[in-house]
């Protein structure tokens, strides 16, 4: 009998496992080793599996295969049946879409949504959430604490930036060279051509949404003038490209002066 120094209760030498060393018996059993993490690592030949449960070392037929993976499930065929669900083993894989409340595969542990189309739904939501909430809250500020708050933003952003995190987050590992985390990467990846392309149609329809020199409406044919005397007006592909290989001159011009003599 020995007495253990954790639990300080007197045990068999059958519970306390021996040093592979020293040779003797450790001054902790085999149960509050367990506990402490101190339990050594068993010498599993080729072919053989531990299971992670009962800990014994089984042919590798004994376990199952994930459909996921394509690897060896942790726990043997006899521990995951005896599991209440039956899918213990694998709580990881199966879960519930946080967005249509549909059971999953899920590819990596922090994956909460089933697909694509949820992941829009889930982010547009947040989005519009948000936005009601600091179009209120900006408005009742003044100059000096917005301005306060843009340079404790930036503080923000410069901090997490040298650390390596996420510049939106600032929880997670940001990727390299790219400032933002997979998740967050991933957003900006679905948002951005659909912000972009609102944004733009938005713009050239407070701009009056046609050509000054044809009257073209279609908001996909119409560009914007940055240069020249035509500087900030709307102008169309046909009359843009007309005008360049035309000397700087409109073929509707042309066509209109004709008309009218």
């Amino acid at each position: 009998m020995e007495k253990c120094t954790r639990c300080k209760i007197r045990k068999k030498n059958s519970q306390f496992d021996i040093s592979s060393q020293t040779k003797r018996l450790f001054k902790r059993c085999r149960e509050c080793r367990k506990a402490a993490g101190q339990v050594e690592k068993v010498l599993v030949p080729d072919g053989m599996k531990q299971c992670s449960k009962c800990e014994g070392v089984k042919v590798k037929s004994e376990f199952d295969v994930s459909n996921l993976s394509g690897k060896l499930f942790p726990r043997c065929k006899v521990c995951r049946a005896a599991s209440t669900s039956g899918k213990e083993a694998c709580d990881r894989e199966y879960k519930a879409c946080g967005v249509c409340q549909q059971p999953f595969i899920s590819k990596r542990a922090y994956q909460k949504r089933c697909s694509d189309k949820c992941d829009k739904l889930f982010w547009d939501a947040d989005r519009k959430r948000k936005n009601l909430y600091y179009k209120k809250w900006y408005r009742t500020m003044s100059k000096a604490q917005r301005r306060s708050r843009l340079n404790a933003v930036n503080k923000r952003y410069w901090k997490s930036k040298k650390k390596g995190i996420c510049t939106q987050c600032h929880k997670r590992k940001a990727l390299l060279e790219k400032g933002l985390c997979r998740i967050c990467l991933k957003y900006f990846r679905l948002r951005a051509p659909a912000y972009k392309r609102n944004f733009i149609l938005n713009l050239l329809r407070k701009k009056g949404g046609k050509c000054h020199c044809c009257g073209n409406g279609e908001l996909l044919m119409l560009l914007l003038v940055k240069k020249g005397s035509d500087k900030g007006k709307l102008v169309c592909y046909n009359c843009k490209y007309g005008a360049q290989r035309n000397n700087g001159v409109c073929p509707h011009k042309k066509v209109a002066k004709a008309s009218a003599s």
